[in-house]
């Protein structure tokens, strides 16, 4: 046991490091490279990244998962600060088109599954779904009970967590939400041959119909938006464009003043620089707006014929911008905002108290502050 969890804390924190570090590397070489001044060349190197991420941390040992995970936060972050609004936007449309093809390519092969019926492997999927909801239930509802109980101990001091206890609503749609879906089945149909020398033939067939079978039970994923419904939580454009967690007052914990002197100090001098792409974006020909004006004004013409259909590029909700862009901001103002601005929205305050502490002063001082 004592080796499973060294094991998995070095797993962990390893793999996070060296996402870190990866993404550290790859925004070092868009800013020194003046990539982002090729559009083109800058949207394939940010798509081929996390395949190198991803390898490079498996020949390491490491979780090629996690590693591409936090290398994605750091690049999201300070990647767009080196390029221009637009070569952010159609790179968000890229990679969310890729990731698209990725997650079709995965329940396609559910789907190959299906003819592939196993008596043992049905009455096995029973089992793991009674399994999966026990674990569920151990997990979910004790941890947010002990999550509560430490939010009611800081509310103390800080009133306003009284408001972020978890209801027992949300813990329920997070013991429905499990995991579940097709990385499962694709984890199952990875397992070797080890698998049927350990457990008999058949054994791998069996646990692949398992998995199969789980992923479609409705209580495993197919009535997820039903239950949200019935929880009566906001979904989808049911929640405000502009919902926060947290308001910029409450952001003064020690760690948060910690984090935002690093990133004055450290990050937005070795990552961003002066961003002179994003400076001068403005005075850039928005290549993306001119073919479509091009596009409907030539549709709009007598010349075309009949049709009078327009071109432009209208996103009338929040549901559309993720689906084509995987996000509701595809010029990620909000993270070029973040990284390039010493001083951003709602940290004047803070700041201004990180100004009258000295790097030599104790902790004290931070607390006081």
């Amino acid at each position: 046991m004592g080796k499973i969890v060294v094991k998995v804390i070095v797993l962990l924190f390893g793999s996070l490091g060296l996402g870190i570090g990866i993404a550290l590397v790859l925004i070092l070489v868009m800013r020194f490279t003046r990539l982002g001044r090729s559009a083109h060349n800058a949207i394939l190197f940010l798509a081929g990244s996390p395949f190198i991420c991803y390898t490079l941390a498996e020949q390491v040992g490491m979780s090629g998962i996690i590693t591409v995970l936090f290398a994605s936060i750091m690049i999201g972050g300070y990647a767009p600060t080196h390029l221009t609004a637009e070569a952010t936007t159609l790179t968000s449309f890229f990679l969310k088109q890729l990731a698209s093809v990725g997650d079709t390519v995965v329940f396609v092969c559910c789907g190959v599954q299906a003819v592939q019926y196993h008596k043992d492997g049905f009455m096995m999927s029973l089992w793991i779904m009674l399994a999966c909801l026990c674990g569920r239930a151990a997990a979910v509802f004790p941890m947010s009970g002990l999550c509560n109980l430490i939010k009611w101990g800081v509310s103390q001091k800080v009133p306003n967590e009284k408001n972020h206890y978890i209801s027992w609503r949300h813990q329920v749609m997070l013991f429905h939400s499990g995991l579940r879906g097709g990385i499962g089945l694709v984890l199952s149909l990875e397992l070797g041959t080890y698998v049927d020398r350990v457990n008999g033939p058949g054994t791998k067939d069996s646990l692949v119909y398992a998995t199969f079978v789980m992923i479609c039970a409705l209580v495993f994923g197919g009535s997820t938006a039903v239950t949200l419904r019935a929880l009566r939580i906001p979904y989808g454009n049911d929640v405000a464009m502009d919902a926060c967690l947290y308001g910029s007052r409450e952001e003064s914990g020690i760690f948060y003043l910690i984090g935002v002197r690093f990133r004055r100090r450290v990050l937005k001098p070795l990552l961003v620089g002066q961003s002179a792409d994003r400076v001068e974006d403005h005075i850039q020909v928005n290549l993306t707006a001119a073919v479509i004006q091009d596009a409907t004004s030539r549709q709009a013409s007598a010349a075309f014929g009949l049709r009078r259909r327009s071109t432009a590029a209208i996103l009338p909700d929040s549901y559309n911008a993720m689906s084509l862009f995987g996000t509701t901001d595809p010029a990620h103002v909000e993270n070029v905002e973040d990284a390039v601005q010493a001083v951003g929205t709602g940290e004047s305050e803070v700041l201004s108290n990180l100004s009258s502490i000295s790097d030599e002063e104790d902790e004290e001082s931070f607390e006081e502050a």
